[in-house]
């Protein structure tokens, strides 16, 4: 079977991750160093996923035409130059134009910022299997697990850091290196390669992949406005909560990306023998009563435990997740119908600009919130994808068939 560049995509996500993730927890913080106030931190991660929407939207439609590689392309240069302006500036209002353009919005999962779709589009193009697709997503979300924990840990480098470059440099100092391994990064997404595409015969996409799209979005509008509520301030959620340290802090994070990485391992070996959308569902609904019980947790330990859990419980869903929302897409439309349906979920997490005036008024409001909506959002996933993913399941079958039947038999 044809590499297509995969492990240079893994490597690229490994990259990506260390740098995107401390950039994640540290800009709610270094926001605050800077004197932002909390309502006004909600509005940067609001102006984010607005300008991702945006950017997902413009490299899907590339990605149909001229190749799924270049949508990650796109998505990686524009996390480079954002990064690199937060290394080197030192004016709040370029620092936050910086964030907007990184794409960095805080928000869950192993998947950040717009790269998402082309991602997915990538692998649905050049893997058919449905479950061979689900097992390499699992790949790539388990290399950018472990860069997860690499950048979490960056994290804890801050105080000794801080010594020798005060609190704002010891931030900068991290973002450069940020910088360097996006760099690097966007060198070996050119080492990829596309499989040849169906032409595009529609302006936007076919009906087929429309309706099934629609009922993604239905989903996905519910649990993104979950996620956007209760995880883009999460890092100044437990510094608020329970007074926490920098260096606590970075503890919290590197078990967190740890726990996504075993998630993806056991992600790759269940996606082979499961029915994809029950744990999908499954998964989505755990979420949200993990989150209910951090709003209502009294102790630092007992949020970050559930915190732990809600990061194993969606690293093991999202590779199936991703595999089930292209199954029912027509083959030219894999670029825009994966960007319409990360488009649903930046909307939906449009929510993020509340959850800085719910943090102010109420510390548990986010999380209580967001947890109710991930439950409503995993029952919904079942209801609206079950039988039309088993369907698409029965055609694809029943294809395979007619042309096994037609094949000539050797002698």
């Amino acid at each position: 079977m044809k590499d297509f560049g995969y492990r240079y995509l893994e490597f690229t996500r490994l990259f990506r991750s260390i740098a995107l993730i401390y950039t994640t927890i540290a800009m709610p913080l270094y926001l605050v160093a800077l004197h932002v106030n909390i309502i006004y931190i909600g509005l940067v991660v609001l102006s984010v996923m607005l300008f991702n929407i945006g950017v997902t939207f413009t490299s899907g439609m590339i990605g149909d035409r001229i190749g799924y590689k270049y949508s990650l392309l796109i998505a990686e240069a524009l996390a480079f130059i954002g990064i690199t302006i937060l290394a080197f500036s030192t004016n709040v209002y370029v620092i936050v134009i910086g964030i907007i353009i990184s794409g960095v919005s805080g928000s869950g999962g192993a998947l950040r910022g717009s790269m998402s779709a082309g991602l997915n589009a990538f692998i649905a193009n050049n893997w058919k299997e449905n479950n061979e697709r689900a097992k390499r997503l699992a790949g790539v979300f388990m290399f950018g697990a472990v860069g997860s924990v690499i950048g979490s840990s960056l994290l804890y480098f801050n105080a000794p850091i801080e010594a020798a470059f005060g609190r704002l440099g010891a931030y900068r100092v991290i973002f450069m290196l940020s910088s360097i391994l996006l760099l690097v990064s966007l060198v070996l997404l050119l080492r990829l390669e596309d499989t040849e595409r169906p032409k595009k015969t529609s302006r936007i996409m076919k009906n087929e992949s429309l309706r099934y799209s629609l009922r993604v979005i239905g989903s996905n509008l519910i649990t993104g406005m979950g996620i956007g509520l209760a995880i883009p301030l999460m890092p100044l959620w437990f510094e608020l909560s329970y007074k926490l340290s920098t260096t606590q802090l970075s503890y919290i994070f590197i078990v967190y990306y740890a726990v996504a990485g075993i998630g993806s391992v056991v992600a790759r070996k269940v996606t082979q023998k499961v029915n994809l959308v029950n744990l999908a569902s499954l998964t989505r609904s755990m979420n949200g009563v993990f989150l209910i019980v951090m709003a209502l947790s009294p102790f630092a330990i007992l949020s970050a435990i559930m915190y732990e859990l809600f990061s194993f419980s969606s690293s093991i869903g999202a590779p199936s997740r991703s595999a089930v929302n292209i199954r029912g897409i027509n083959k030219e439309d894999y670029g825009t119908a994966s960007t319409i349906q990360g488009i649903s979920i930046s909307s939906s997490q449009l929510t993020s600009g509340f959850s800085g005036a719910l943090m102010d008024y109420s510390l548990e409001l986010p999380l209580l919130a967001g947890g109710i909506l991930q439950c409503a959002g995993g029952l919904a996933y079942k209801k609206l994808m079950g039988r039309s993913y088993e369907e698409n399941s029965r055609k694809t079958e029943n294809k395979k068939e007619v042309r096994d039947k037609r094949m000539p038999v050797k002698s």
